[in-house]
């Protein structure tokens, strides 16, 4: 947690207040007061075939993102994340090892300050079943892009999680 202390008082004294620094979409850093965070937990998946990875695009920055998204604490992730991955692509997946797990400070779209605690897993496409994406006609539609060719500027977040994928498929 990026924190830092803020020092304000007349006449000699002064009173310390923490202030947590949330990251916004276009990675500009807020601070805000840590009463005001509300906390979820998030889960992200990592699907690589043939040398290219599934991400999802998100629409207000142009840069990419793994599949998933926050989720219900009553809910196991693994279940969780078959579902969020199952509504962007139409595919349920096999959800593998833990990657990485994290937390992250971020402001949404309407300045809500999240302190959310991450988890990033290895995704397989199933045997059976659907084998191909379904075509949503949404700017956040999921893309194929080449490993070899994705750098950590062209995403949004979860860049380790891939890099950490990669590292186990070679």
């Amino acid at each position: 947690m990026l924190e830092v202390e803020a020092f304000s008082g007349t006449g000699g004294q002064s009173s310390a207040e923490t202030a947590v620094f949330c990251a916004d979409l276009h990675g500009r850093l807020t601070p805000v007061p840590p009463a005001s965070l509300q906390f979820s937990l998030a889960v992200y998946g990592i699907l690589i075939e043939n040398n290219r990875v599934l991400l999802q695009v998100e629409p207000q920055t142009g840069l990419f993102y793994p599949l998933g998204g926050r989720f219900a604490a009553e809910q196991p992730p693994s279940q969780a994340l078959r579902q969020l991955v199952y509504a962007a692509t139409g595919i349920s997946p096999v959800v593998h090892h833990l990657l990485l797990m994290r937390e992250e400070m971020v402001l949404d779209g309407q300045k809500r300050a999240w302190r959310l605690s991450v988890a990033y897993y290895m995704l397989e496409r199933p045997l059976n079943g659907r084998s191909n994406l379904i075509d949503f006609d949404t700017a956040a539609k999921p893309e194929w892009l080449p490993v070899a060719k994705l750098g950590r500027e062209q995403m949004q977040f979860g860049y380790d999680a891939v890099q950490l994928a990669i590292g186990r498929m070679s």
